[in-house]
């Protein structure tokens, strides 16, 4: 008989903060995802979810930039930030 432990305790996962993006009732927004170059158009009223990471401050990583014409996300480093579209997929834009 051969035993194997195994440690169980799950790595802690950093804390993140999560924020909506959303177009306005009557107009279509630009979301723009950096340094990938993806681009997503949400129709009036839609919306996408961005998870962030946080660094130990408290902090967030990143960059957000707003123009008339939409919203560049600049990625924090790491691979770590998320996108999630209204109906809850997750979108393939950032590292997570």
């Amino acid at each position: 008989m051969r035993l194997t432990w195994r440690n169980r305790q799950e790595e802690a996962k950093a804390p993140t903060a999560r924020f909506v993006v959303q177009a306005g009732p009557d107009t279509p927004f630009t979301v723009r995802f950096e340094p990938q170059g993806t681009q997503l158009e949400l129709a009036p009223g839609d919306y996408v979810i961005v998870e962030w990471p946080l660094v130990e401050d408290g902090e967030p990583h990143g960059g957000v930039v707003h123009a008339p014409d939409g919203l560049t996300l600049t990625e924090p480093g790491g691979g770590a930030a998320g996108v999630w579209d209204s109906r809850g997929r997750k979108l393939d834009i950032l590292g997570r």
